[in-house]
């Protein structure tokens, strides 16, 4: 009796992230992968087309000049998802490094895991402000430390060429100081 009631309360403690993990994440998961078979559009009715929609975005299509995908904005934001994931495991990779150094039995190690942290607990505005600031073309501090080694400095936030790279290393040191860091130093 007394093994029924420790599992009935054990049942009662994980239900309400169950009652969450099925409201919030695996039927909206299941609903989504319905409607990717069907064309609705909220106002009429649903309608099952098969694999037309995946066709659509996944297909190409013969023309004069060769083989063009059906839905070109696709795989340019497929690229662009591959090229900002690519970050993931250079961060995990980074956070440990940056672990492993900040277990060190140096003196003064407490304040520069102070800093490395910061990132973390600063504000995404005031996250956006510094970087908008540092990538500034004008006076922006990185490209005026290009100019004292004679490098004309881009147009980091408006050039198509250098935007991605800038937001990705962006997001690169904003999560080396992350809870990544802490985490492996923990373990």
């Amino acid at each position: 009796m007394k093994r029924i009631r420790n599992d009935l309360s054990g049942y009662l403690f994980i239900l309400p992230g169950l009652i969450g993990f099925f409201f919030f994440t695996l039927g909206p998961t299941i609903f989504s992968l319905i409607l990717s078979f069907t064309k609705w559009d909220i106002l009429s009715p649903i309608k099952f087309v098969g694999f037309s929609n995946f066709i659509k975005l996944l297909g190409f299509h013969k023309t004069p000049s060769g083989i063009a995908p059906n839905d070109p904005y696709f795989w340019y934001y497929l690229w662009n998802t591959i090229f900002f994931m690519l970050f993931i495991p250079v961060s995990m990779a980074l956070s440990l490094l940056m672990a492993l150094l900040f277990n060190q039995k140096l003196k003064g190690i407490a304040v520069y895991r102070v800093i490395y942290f910061l990132p973390t607990v600063c504000s995404g505005v005031a996250m956006a402000l510094l970087w908008k600031w540092l990538y500034n073309p004008e006076f922006g501090l990185i490209n005026y430390l290009l100019s004292k080694i004679h490098i004309q400095g881009p147009n980091w936030l408006s050039s198509t060429k250098w935007a991605k790279p800038a937001i990705a290393f962006m997001g690169l040191w904003t999560g080396l100081g992350g809870f990544n860091t802490v985490l492996y130093l923990a373990a």
